[in-house]
């Protein structure tokens, strides 16, 4: 139902391209072929015989994700629901963790600073939250800033969530 989702969520926004068909090539190139988007229209794309597909170009991905970037709350909010009722019947249980990514240069100002990693310590990083159904399939993510602690995180994903999100009670 992405289709359905997607044309919802930009409902008055103008696009010169069709977000759905770029978003599902940005997907399917991360799933089968991980890389750049400029690899994905440059290399990929070229090989590849999809519906659409042939009309990509690089600014059409990078337009694509700012927009599913400005969406991204309702977005979520519509693909959770869908899931909830296609894929899994109980919501109550989610699983959260936290994971680092750490930069070779500055990374992203005020979120990239020096935290726990048990690999890096010596670089600046992010903490990248994921929220998943008790099956694995993702709900929602969330970026920190690299020194904060999970507990934290951890709280400020369960407020978003909770008034976000169609699931069942969690502590």
């Amino acid at each position: 139902e992405l289709d359905r989702i997607l044309d919802s969520e930009l409902r008055g926004r103008r696009f010169a391209f069709d977000v759905a068909t770029v978003i599902k090539a940005i997907v399917f190139g991360r799933v089968i072929e991980p890389s750049s988007e400029r690899a994905l229209v440059r290399e990929w794309l070229r090989r590849v015989r999809w519906p659409g597909f042939e009309a990509i170009r690089l600014h059409h991905t990078y337009r694509a994700l700012a927009a599913l970037a400005d969406i991204q709350v309702g977005l979520e909010r519509a693909v959770a629901r869908v899931l909830t009722d296609k894929l899994f019947a109980d919501g109550s249980l989610t699983l959260f963790d936290t994971t680092s990514l750490h930069f070779e240069g500055h990374g992203p100002k005020g979120l990239a600073s020096h935290g726990y990693s048990p690999t890096r310590p010596d670089l600046v990083q992010v903490r990248l939250g994921l929220l998943t159904s008790r099956e694995g399939l993702p709900l929602s993510h969330w970026v920190f800033p690299g020194d904060q602690a999970d507990v934290v995180s951890f709280a400020e994903a369960a407020r978003h969530f909770r008034t976000q999100l169609p699931v069942g009670d969690f502590t």
